[in-house]
């Protein structure tokens, strides 16, 4: 019997096309540049009869007076949303110019972008949406540029899809975009951009939530109830110390020389039943042992001349339903993968008895 990985398989990506609108869908595309700052008066001004003001001690300790917590209470979430960016940019004394202009114009936001995209590249709790190969990463950075360039009132115009359009269907879930904007602002920060900037982008960020997130509570697929990809690779690595430890099916792992690469191929096997991850179109950037011109292979081209029987999967089955358990995975989520998920690879692993894969 040939000595190889049991499900030897896998490899890694680049940043594919959707996900770059993933990205590119948090700004918002007609975003009205600020304005100049004005300077606040430091006396507060009164109007009289005649339509004229005047300004007197007695009328601003009259104005203090009047904020009340009532009127305090009279500002409601509408008066409240006509805080624009612009109209927060305006407010800090030491802000001059446009927000595009304190981005750092064109080379700042570019800069912004490209921290952004590495940091976003190498969190593996979202990178699935853009380690792909069917990501187009020029066209993702190019409309990504283009939607902060304009949304913060520079001469930048956005082309590219909607945020509703682009991210139909891809079961973004409110952690993903938290855990987005957040890679977002760390860039901000790295970059040396004012607080009160940071916060004028994400006020432009927030109401696009509504067009991008389709899983508000986090639990509506396999792929984010096991906990995404870290959660997955949980499993796997269980899973991995299981197999060995087992002399009646540990031969299949024997050759298993780069632990890295089965790894990132089983976890995007997984991460492919319902989350981003698009398992076989890895990435020219590549995962942990993997890259496009090496892709994880198909179930049955994996397991060529094996000669695995029936009984082998089921007891290798059983090691992975073991470590679901262990990881702490609900058990109808187990039973769903396990007689759902897995029954549907077995007749491309098994080479013994491979009738046996039709019964329940």
């Amino acid at each position: 019997m040939t000595k190889s990985p049991f499900f030897q398989t896998l490899l890694a990506k680049s940043i594919p096309l959707v996900a770059a609108l993933f990205l590119v869908s948090l700004w918002a595309t007609g975003c009205p540049a600020p304005t100049n700052n004005e300077q606040a008066t430091e006396t507060t001004t009164e109007k009289v009869a005649d339509g004229s003001t005047e300004s007197t001690p007695e009328a601003t300790a009259e104005k203090q007076v009047e904020a009340t917590p009532e009127t305090q209470a009279e500002a409601t979430p509408e008066t409240q949303a006509e805080a624009t960016p612009e109209t927060q940019a305006e407010a800090t004394p030491e802000a001059t110019g446009s927000l595009y202009q304190r981005l750092g114009e064109e080379a700042g936001i570019q800069k912004v972008v490209g921290d952004f995209v590495n940091r976003v590249v190498a969190d593996s709790k979202i990178n699935g949406y853009f380690l792909n190969s069917t990501v187009d990463g020029q066209r993702f950075t190019g409309c990504l540029f283009k939607q902060i360039g304009q949304a913060t009132g520079g001469p930048q115009k956005y082309d590219c899809k909607g945020m509703k359009e682009t991210h139909q269907g891809m079961g973004i879930s409110k952690q993903d975009f938290t855990d987005l904007v957040g890679h977002l602002v760390d860039s901000l920060k790295d970059a040396k951009v004012a607080q009160a900037d940071i916060d004028a982008v994400v006020a432009v960020l927030a109401p696009m939530e509504k067009d991008i997130v389709e899983d508000a509570d986090n639990n509506k697929t396999f792929y984010q109830r096991v906990g995404r990809r870290p959660g997955i690779e949980v499993v796997l690595n269980l899973f991995l110390v299981r197999v060995v430890k087992d002399t009646t099916v540990s031969t299949f792992f024997a050759n298993v020389t780069n632990s890295d690469r089965f790894l990132t191929c089983f976890a995007r096997l997984v991460c492919n039943v319902d989350g981003p991850c698009q398992y076989g179109k890895e990435p020219a950037l590549g995962e942990k042992g993997a890259d496009d011109k090496k892709p994880c292979l198909p179930m049955a081209d994996a397991h060529k001349g094996l000669g695995i029987s029936h009984q082998d999967f089921t007891t290798v089955v059983g090691h992975l339903v073991d470590s679901l358990k262990e990881a702490k995975v609900a058990q109808a989520d187990i039973d769903a993968f396990s007689k759902g998920v897995v029954g549907t690879v077995c007749p491309d692993i098994v080479a013994v008895g491979k009738d046996q894969c039709a019964k329940p």
